[in-house]
């Protein structure tokens, strides 16, 4: 749960930002309708206060978009597609709203151009003519078109639906929704996954607490563990190395690994996936055996990825990283068209099941 907790934190930095915007705005609009007039040491400290602001914003989203794709995918290590995702999510808002393509667009020039502010304007008018209206004091945060112009790489598309004056009270709310909107979908993607492991523990009553992280990244210290379990997780990494190292670094000296691959020869492999999808639907005609296995091993169809292992591969992999490793056949059952997994009545001494458990020691 590091990562859920990194996106999070993140975002709580572009929130804090543009909260610390809207304060100054309020603070500076009670000032003005308390004492009226500026003088120029105070319109410099106002307008240098407004772009500080608006540039940490700009920075700190810029801190979150960069990473939150990586945070989604360590959340999500079995979805190989969880980056693309959150890109789609940006590029949705992009394509979208006009003040986010502006937003994005001032974040460069004040990269490499200038400060965002142009122009600040103060003021009052009353709410009604009559004896009972209120004097309603407000602010206006522009951006100049004309000054934008200057910046020969600022986006000639964006520039061509802007106003002359941009109004950036409006276009940095615009662009903390939108932000927000990328935020709520990207919980969205990584939620179930912990939602699941709690639930399962909350089930058995077992007190843990749910981390949530990259397999080939883990956060913890070296020699963490007496034992590290793993059921039906590794088959789903593509760099399955690199998650068996991970997990022999945390292990204590002698610590123990069990882990639960599928196995290549079991039945459910050779009659469910081989021939019931690939022969009988003659799905092996348009998909390779890899993409037939990703997709049928799992409950919901289409999973990114699967790898089965033979028992001999199995040990040979963990034998790479552990002493002592031992590999056993379990779990004889198969999937029908109908109804899955149906327990099958083979003798164990076939070594027919759908799981392997292989075990070794650090």
């Amino acid at each position: 749960m590091s990562n859920a907790l990194a996106i999070e934190e993140k975002y709580e930095i572009v929130v804090t930002n543009y909260l610390d915007f809207e304060k100054q705005i309020l603070d500076t609009t009670t000032s003005y309708m308390v004492r009226e007039n500026l003088d120029y040491s105070d319109f410099f400290d106002v307008r240098l206060g407004f772009n500080i602001r608006l540039v940490n914003l700009l920075t700190a989203v810029r801190l979150y978009a960069d990473q939150l794709s990586q945070n989604v995918q360590n959340c999500i290590p079995s979805d190989p597609n969880a980056k693309n995702v959150v890109k789609k999510l940006f590029s949705k808002e992009y394509d979208e709203n006009k003040e986010y393509r502006f937003m994005e667009a001032l974040r460069n020039y004040v990269q490499h151009k200038g400060l965002p502010i142009h122009m600040i304007r103060q003021g009052g008018r009353w709410t009604d003519s009559k004896s009972d209206g209120y004097l309603e004091y407000s602010m206006e945060l522009a951006s100049n078109l004309s000054q934008l112009e200057q910046d020969k790489i600022f986006k000639k598309s964006v520039l061509s639906e802007l106003d002359k004056k941009i109004d950036l009270k409006i276009s940095v709310r615009c662009y903390l929704e939108s932000i927000s909107n990328v935020h709520e979908a990207s919980r969205n993607l990584i939620s179930e996954s912990v939602y699941s492991a709690r639930e399962l523990l909350k089930e058995a009553n077992l007190p843990a607490q749910v981390v949530q992280a990259d397999a080939t990244s883990l956060l913890f210290e070296d020699g963490t563990f007496d034992c590290v379990y793993s059921f039906g997780v590794l088959h789903h990494i593509p760099d399955v190395e690199k998650a068996l190292a991970e997990i022999k670094r945390v292990l204590k000296p002698g610590g123990q690994v069990m882990a639960m691959l599928y196995n290549k020869d079991s039945l459910l492999y050779g009659y469910s996936i081989v021939y019931l999808r690939g022969i009988k639907e003659s799905l092996l005609e348009k998909l390779t055996m890899d993409e037939l296995l990703a997709r049928y091993s799992e409950r919901r169809e289409d999973n990114p990825y699967t790898k089965a292992y033979t028992k001999l591969e199995a040990k040979d992999l963990f034998s790479g990283y552990f002493k002592d490793c031992s590999a056993e056949v379990r779990y004889n059952v198969i999937d029908l068209p109908e109804q899955r997994k149906v327990k099958v009545n083979v003798p164990d001494e076939y070594e027919l099941g759908w799981h392997l458990i292989v075990k070794g020691v650090r």
